[in-house]
């Protein structure tokens, strides 16, 4: 369940990123980036969480 809430946390921080990224008068590249790296952390934890949860 911890690497669940870890995901979501993580999902609307790079969800929150990318908006801000998008919506400056100028399009910033690295907030979006950032995001996306901030996504796919997100990911790795929610398959960390389902390997550990398989093994039990």
């Amino acid at each position: 369940m911890k690497y669940i809430n870890i995901s979501l946390v993580l999902f609307l921080i790079s969800l929150c990123l990318l908006l801000v990224g998008l919506f400056f008068n100028e399009i910033k590249y690295d907030l979006i980036i950032t995001g996306l790296i901030v996504n796919y952390l997100g990911i790795a934890m929610l398959i960390i969480g389902a390997i550990i949860k398989e093994r039990i």
